[in-house]
């Protein structure tokens, strides 16, 4: 069942737990841009690092936070595409394009090794429905090793590096792109078979199971951060980008029937809205630059993300070993 609610907030926790009043003029309809025009922060000085910054709401968000006076990091697969879209920028961006594929946690290694300093890290890459089973270079079925299992690693190698650059009154800020879809996952989601070894690979299932790992990982993160750091997760909304390319045909049926309910400019405001409002809510699942009023009740489950975080710990170690990283 996919249900795209119509959420609106005039108000959120602060980022330990103080209410604050959000901006009333943004909510569904925003863009990333209305958001920057709202706020107006001043990231001079400040790194940000964008995953799948060259397409989509990636771009967006990239260009976003640019405007901003943000140094922006697009981390990206294919660095053609990267550069590409850089250009189609204004020039009085400071943006760099560098290769991340989050398929192989040698590449996550080693593009961490070339960050020298992050202030918000935003991990919005990731992969959808993919119509047949496949694995990751380190052997995780590939939409949750995209969208989970690269990302935290990459997490794990720059958190030094984002606690060395938060304070107190301008946290550090990790912002996880999920989806509703994670409303998609099995009800009976077991840590143990993440790879579909055992129960029938699903296209939708996999995509799901990856998005409430998104949510999860960022609500245990959150638990184990300092003061300084602030993590998050958040619905972009269902919007037309190059996610839909491995759905095919599907594609008319999908959005015929589910809606696309934004436009890839407002895809990426809630996006911004994590990274530049003054104080967001540690832990939890945005949507519609507010708290979300939804979520299943797995994404609310603090033993399952604890359990999560534990799977995820003990595999990336696994396969950092296997592979000598």
């Amino acid at each position: 069942m996919f249900r795209i609610g119509d959420y609106t907030f005039a108000w959120l926790r602060g980022s330990r737990g103080d209410v604050i009043n959000a901006p009333s003029a943004l909510g569904k309809r925003s863009t990333a841009a209305d958001v920057i025009a709202t706020i107006k922060p001043d990231l001079s000085g400040k790194v940000a690092i964008v995953t799948g910054g060259n397409s989509g709401i990636g771009v967006e968000t990239v260009k976003a936070l640019a405007s901003a006076k943000c140094k922006v990091i697009m981390a990206c697969r294919n660095v053609a595409a990267g550069k590409a879209a850089r250009e189609d920028m204004y020039r009085r961006y400071d943006i760099d394009v560098e290769e991340l594929d989050l398929n192989d946690l040698a590449s996550v290694k080693a593009f961490a090794n070339r960050v020298n300093a992050v202030d918000l890290l935003v991990l919005n890459a990731g992969i959808m429905a993919m119509n047949q089973k496949e694995l990751t270079v380190d052997g995780f079925e590939k939409q949750i090793g995209v969208n989970h299992f690269g990302h935290a690693y990459l997490t794990r190698l720059l958190r030094p590096k984002l606690e060395a650059r938060g304070t107190l009154e301008t946290p550090s800020r990790i912002v996880v792109v999920a989806s509703v879809a994670h409303t998609f996952a099995d009800e009976e989601w077991t840590l143990q078979d993440l790879d579909f070894k055992q129960v029938k690979y699903s296209p939708w299932g996999a995509y799901g199971n990856s998005k409430l790992a998104n949510i999860l990982f960022a609500k245990a993160l959150a638990k184990r951060l300092p003061e300084t750091v602030t993590a998050v997760s958040l619905h972009p909304g269902v919007i037309r980008t190059p996610l839909w390319r491995n759905l095919g045909r599907v594609v008319g049926f999908l959005v015929s029937r589910f809606l696309a309910d934004k436009s890839i400019p407002q895809g990426a405001a809630t996006t911004v809205w994590a990274a530049v409002a003054p104080s967001v809510p540690c832990g939890e699942y945005l949507d519609d630059c507010a708290v979300a009023s939804k979520r299943s009740d797995q994404a609310k489950d603090d033993t399952l993300a604890d359990a999560l975080w534990d799977v995820t710990e003990s595999r990336l170690d696994a396969a950092v070993a296997k592979r000598g990283l």
